[in-house]
Order: structure tokens, then sequence, then C-alpha cells
């Protein structure tokens, strides 16, 4: 938000067109290489990383001034976003994918349960951050 509104606008219309985007290009153009997946995961977590410093720099974020860098911070964290869940989404097709080439009958089932253990896990650590620590402090 510290960007604009209308970034934030972006942010959220693109974010939410970039996952089916990135299923359907998996579905399109099935990569199986393991080594193709691990450097896409690489580089939407070093995105995801990103999207973390900003948001925890959130009242004076990179590049936050009133000249040139200010437009560009924008569009770039728009295209961070929508990359990072282009990206994440194909990824994750992708695992999913090959999981269940080596075991038809239980891998949708070992993807689901992981997929839903990472989220609670993810859940809870955010949870504590939120709650039990100063990170947040400058929130209320």
């Amino acid at each position: 938000m510290p960007y604009s509104a209308d970034t934030l606008h972006f942010v959220v219309i693109l974010t939410s067109l970039s996952y089916p985007i990135g299923c359907f290009l998996a579905m399109l153009f099935e990569y199986r290489s393991i080594r193709m997946i691990t450097i896409m995961t690489i580089v939407s977590t070093l995105f995801a990383g990103y999207i973390l410093i900003v948001s925890l720099m959130s009242p004076l974020p990179p590049f936050i001034d009133n000249g040139k860098w200010h437009t560009i911070a924008s569009w770039l964290i728009v295209f961070i976003w929508s990359s990072f869940m282009t990206i994440a989404s194909y990824a994750k097709t992708m695992i999913t994918i090959v999981i269940c080439d080596y075991n038809r009958s239980k891998g949708m089932f070992w993807v689901g349960m992981q997929t839903q253990f990472g989220s609670a896990i993810g859940a809870a650590i955010s949870f504590i951050l939120i709650n039990y620590t100063d990170f947040f402090d400058q929130c209320y």
C-alpha cells in the first residue's frame, strides 16, 4: 500500500490471474525436468523473499519517494508479485505431475497432504510471529 492504491489494485488483480495462468501454462508446456523445477522454485523463493522484505519495511519500503524511482518501484512490485505467483503455480503443478507419474494412486493423496501440512505450518508460524514477537509492532 505505501506505493499507491493503484499499485495495490494492480497486484491484487494480476496475482488473481497469475495463478491460473501458471497452472494453464504447465498443462500446455509440460517440462518435467527436476532441474528446471528446482530453478523455478529457487527463483520464486527469491521473489517471495523480496516481497517479505518490502512487507516488513512497509511504512518506508525500498525506493519510496516522489521521483522517478517511486514509479519504477511500483511497477517492480507488481511485476515481482505476478511473476512469483505464475512461476510458483507452474512449479507446483509440475511437481504434482512428476509425483503422480511415479506413484499414481497415492501421489495425489500425498501431494494434497503435504500441501495442507505446509499451509498449517505456515499459518502457525505467522500466528506466532504476529502475536508473540515484536516484528509487527508498527501496525498498532
